[in-house]
């Protein structure tokens, strides 16, 4: 996604074991392609060598990682993210607000810009600001 110029603005980890995830599919494999027991496995396999990495990327790059304990209930999971989001699309309207604010427009004082909770490439704000 990275490579492609898509910038996530939130990653959303769900922590769960995958005895869990054998568990809560359990029910489905008959039906369900995505359930089915050597999918599955092969999935899970392939997340456990990448998710390290992926979650890295995004927490070191963009600040945009969430992490949600996926042992609560559904609507605690569904809470937590639309938290974050709000705060992320809030601070982003602030941000553009700060920005688009110039010092002629508003008596010849400007505001600041507040970074906290965009997420945005870090890599390209310190180029930025060099």
């Amino acid at each position: 996604m990275a490579k492609c110029g898509l910038t996530p603005y939130n990653v959303i980890n769900v922590r769960i074991t995958q005895d869990e995830v054998y568990k809560r599919t359990a029910a489905d494999q008959a039906t369900d392609f995505e359930a089915f027991r050597t999918i599955l496995a092969q999935k899970l396999r392939y997340m456990e060598k990448n998710l390290i990495h992926v979650c890295n990327f995004y927490q070191r790059a963009y600040n945009s990682l969430i992490e949600i304990d996926g042992f609560k209930s559904k609507w605690y999971m569904e809470d937590r993210a639309m938290t974050v989001i709000k705060a992320n699309i809030e601070a982003r309207q602030n941000f553009s607000q700060a920005y688009c604010h110039r010092a002629t427009e508003s008596g010849g004082v400007e505001r600041p810009c507040q970074l906290a909770d965009i997420h945005c490439d870090r890599k390209l704000l310190k180029e930025a600001l060099s």
